[in-house]
C-alpha cells in the first residue's frame, strides 16, 4: 500500500518532465551559447528523468512483490480450507459458489493499486488537458467524452461478467469433472 501510494508523486512528477523538458532543451539548443553549456544541461536533464524512472521501477517492484507474498497467503488459507472440507460438501454446488467466489476475491489486494493508478491518471489527465488546452479548446471536450464513454464501457463489462460468473463456475466444474 505504501509502495502504491508513494508512486503518486513521483509518475506526477515523471509526466512533468516528459512534457516539459523536450522544450526546454531544444530552447537551449536553440538559443546557442557554447557547447559544454548545452551539454549540460542536456545530461542533468537525461540524469533527473533516469533517476525518476529508476525510482518509479523499484517502486512497482516493492509493490508487486509484496502484493505477491499477499496472494500467497491468501492461497495458503483458501487452500487449507478447501483441503479440510468434507467430500459431501466439495460437490455441494452452493459450497462450491462460495469457494468459487472466495478464489476470485483477488481484487482487495489491488484496492490500493487501482487507486494509485486512478489519481496518476487523473493528475496525468489534467496535467495533459492544461497543455493540450492551449492548443484548442475543441480537444478537451474530446478527450472528456471519450474517457466518459470508456468508463460507462468498463462499468458494462464488469456488470455482465458479474452476471455470468456462476455459469462460468458451473461450466469449469463440468470440464474438470
Amino acid at each position: 500500500a505504501v509502495f502504491a501510494i508513494a508512486l503518486i508523486p513521483v509518475s506526477f512528477v515523471m509526466a512533468a518532465l516528459g512534457l516539459f523538458v523536450p522544450p526546454k532543451i531544444i530552447e537551449v539548443i536553440g538559443g546557442g551559447g557554447d557547447f559544454s553549456y548545452i551539454a549540460l544541461v542536456i545530461f542533468g536533464v537525461l540524469t533527473v528523468t533516469g533517476f525518476f524512472t529508476v525510482v518509479v521501477s523499484l517502486l512497482r517492484t516493492f509493490n508487486g512483490h509484496s502484493k505477491q507474498v499477499m496472494q500467497e497467503k491468501m492461497s495458503y488459507m483458501l487452500n487449507e480450507k478447501e483441503w479440510n472440507l468434507d467430500y459431501f460438501y466439495w460437490l455441494d454446488p452452493e459450497c462450491q459458489k462460495k469457494m468459487n467466489r472466495a478464489w476470485s476475491a483477488w481484487g482487495g489486494l489491488d484496492f490500493f493499486n487501482n487507486f494509485a493508478d486512478i489519481v496518476i491518471n487523473l493528475l496525468n489527465f489534467l496535467l495533459y488537458s492544461a497543455v493540450i488546452s492551449t492548443l484548442h479548446p475543441v480537444i478537451i471536450i474530446v478527450l472528456i467524452a471519450r474517457s466518459i464513454i470508456n468508463f460507462l464501457m468498463g462499468l458494462w463489462s464488469n456488470k455482465k461478467n458479474y452476471e455470468i460468473r456462476d455459469k462460468v463456475q458451473l461450466a469449469n466444474k463440468k470440464v474438470n469433472y
